[in-house]
């Protein structure tokens, strides 16, 4: 069985409230949006249990720099069910610009790697994956190393 066409606004909907609630430092909205005991991982950082997201959130809104970001998440890929999905996103989080100039950079490019499950009617994130745009998705390329490459793919 396949995503129904009200499921996947579902989805979107989720994930444009999840946007909102961390761009906006929403701990509660942020936390409604999770099961009761997710799994969350944002490079290597942990947080699992009741209480994981608004723990997690916390987390984010102390660190530098978080203040002034928004969280955009796009072109998602669902596959699953109407009642559990995986779900992966690209992800950008432009910030205003730190030296003080109306203006924005970027924070971080990245993906998600999610699972989404139907609980009490709603779909919720049960885990969530945050990564940088480097690694595995990256092993299709003969060449990784990003960094090394200038614009316009010369060395």
């Amino acid at each position: 069985m396949t995503l129904t066409t009200e499921n996947r606004y579902a989805l979107k909907d989720l994930y444009a409230r999840y946007s909102w609630a961390r761009s906006t430092a929403d701990i509660d909205a942020f936390a409604e949006l999770f099961i009761q005991a997710p799994m969350i991982e944002d490079e290597g950082h942990t947080f699992t249990g009741p209480g994981a997201a608004a723990d997690y959130l916390r987390a984010w809104i102390a660190r530098p720099g978080a203040a002034g970001q928004q969280y955009w998440i796009m072109q998602q890929v669902f596959d699953g069910d109407d009642h559990q999905c995986s779900v992966r996103s690209f992800l950008m989080t432009p910030m205003l610009n730190p030296i003080g100039t109306p203006s924005m950079t970027f924070y971080r490019f990245g993906h998600l790697t999610d699972r989404v499950v139907k609980d009490g009617g709603r779909w919720r994130l049960a885990e969530h994956r945050i990564d940088q745009w480097r690694g595995e998705v990256l092993d299709g390329f003969p060449r990784r190393d990003i960094a090394m490459t200038s614009v316009g793919g010369r060395p």
